[in-house]
């Protein structure tokens, strides 16, 4: 990377940093430097020099540390938590967090007992049937983990309880509400079980939370720094001698591979992970094994893909769910690419009417742009405007905050309305609200 090439990464990195942390526009940062209106602006677009003191002073006002910053444009070890923080901006403090930061606060040091207590094994039974409830059905897991929390809270506020559950517990509620694309508490969830892991000194309690927090991070759009936190996970792995958990980040890692367009990297990384991972960890093999389905359809690998896609129906244990209907989405995907369109039309409308079922509004969103492009490949105007005239109802509950992804779909629902609506637009319009809404992959995030 050349002088100049490396100056646009830092420009590109504080305007993604000042973007993800929810701090307003480039005017706010105007104000808190104490310049004129536009200078950041300027600063960003290269049409003023930017000196050192004054990127200093630019890290100062967003508070965050040189070192961590060079980290995020370079490469490096990455502080996760100020990263957490600045997401978590954005989150209200619930009864939850507040009492939380009390016990973290006031509680110092923690009983003996507590640090050295394991769950109970009903706990331990229950945390377990969430975690595998939320591969499925991460709403209904969302309120029977909150019910769990406020025990295991309640507990330790007691003086009685294990820090080490609450700690598993906070990681659970994390990335359950990481499932359902709810960032900003996500983010709070997570840093206060870091915060408990640090104190708990378990490593693998960190690493696994480093996996839901590359995550995260990519979900921001920046898929380089969530490889690099991924790898700092495998580290303590490495260290631990925990082959399923090697496995489980070579699969995180070939996701963002898969996001970046690195396709054989990508499918290195899945054909890698599967000797790592065991038979009994389902949930990862399957979505190992539909991720290679869609890197293969990426790849226009048919035959591949089909493969895929029938080994990833025989690890589903359940057949019923979230990622059970991704994988019957990926079966339409297949079947329009062969051309088979009555096949298509039927396995879209079928997973366009569960996600609905399930709330699961930008999926649904997507699948019906899919189905418009199999009635418009067949012909069949009159069809293309019915999907339209549905989508007309999802605009309300989909509730998109990204103005470009709402837009989109304003967009497809006008052309189709006047029937000036193209198979390339729909294309365009389906990558382009996976990219915006952070669902670039048909998967949920496994870990």
């Amino acid at each position: 990377m050349d002088p100049k090439e490396q100056t646009n990464r830092v420009l590109e990195v504080l305007d993604e940093v000042r973007k993800y942390r929810g701090w307003g526009g480039a005017g706010w940062l105007d104000r808190k430097l104490g310049s004129y209106v536009g200078y950041f602006s300027r600063v960003l677009s290269g049409k003023i020099s930017l000196r050192l003191e004054q990127l200093f002073a630019i890290l100062d006002a967003l508070e965050l540390e040189p070192g961590e910053f060079f980290s995020l444009a370079f490469g490096g070890r990455i502080n996760p938590e100020r990263m957490l923080l600045g997401i978590e901006r954005r989150a209200d403090r619930n009864d939850i967090l507040l009492r939380i930061d009390t016990a973290l606060r006031d509680s110092k040091p923690f009983a003996q007992h507590q640090l050295e207590a394991l769950q109970t094994e009903e706990q331990e039974k229950e945390w377990n049937r969430l975690d595998e409830l939320r591969f499925s059905f991460p709403l209904v897991a969302r309120d029977d983990c909150q019910k769990l929390l406020y025990s295991s809270l309640e507990e330790v506020e007691e003086g009685r309880g294990s820090l080490t559950f609450l700690c598993d517990c906070l990681s659970l509620a994390g990335g359950l509400e990481g499932i359902l694309n709810n960032s900003s508490l996500e983010a709070a969830y997570l840093r206060r079980a870091f915060s408990l892991a640090k104190i708990l000194n378990s490593s693998s309690r960190e690493a696994a939370l480093l996996q839901k927090c590359s995550y995260l991070v990519a979900d921001q759009g920046e898929y380089e720094v969530a490889i690099a936190i991924q790898e700092q996970a495998c580290d303590i792995y490495v260290m631990n001698h925990d082959l399923e958990k090697i496995g489980q980040t070579l699969v995180d890692r070939g996701n963002m591979y898969f996001y970046l367009e690195r396709l054989e990297d990508s499918k290195q990384c899945y054909v890698s992970a599967l000797a790592y991972i065991p038979d009994d960890m389902w949930t990862y093999r399957f979505s190992t094994y539909q991720c290679l389905g869609f890197v293969s359809l990426k790849t226009e690998e048919i035959a591949d893909a089909d493969k895929y896609a029938e080994l990833a129906a025989r690890e589903h244990k359940t057949r019923d769910g979230l990622n059970w209907w991704r994988l019957i989405w990926l079966r339409g995907e297949i079947a329009l690419l062969k051309g088979e369109l009555g096949t298509a039309e039927v396995t879209f409308v079928q997973v366009s009417e569960n996600f609905l079922e399930q709330e699961n509004y930008i999926d649904a969103a997507l699948v019906s742009l899919r189905l418009a492009k199999t009635y418009l490949i067949s012909g069949d105007i009159k069809k293309v405007k019915d999907v339209s005239s549905r989508m007309i109802k999802l605009m309300d509950p989909l509730k998109l905050e990204n103005a470009i992804a709402r837009s989109t779909l304003q967009e497809f629902i006008r052309l189709a309305l006047v029937e000036e609506v193209t198979v390339d637009f729909l294309d365009r319009a389906h990558e382009n609200i996976q990219e915006v809404t952070g669902t670039k992959n048909l998967t949920s995030k496994p870990n």
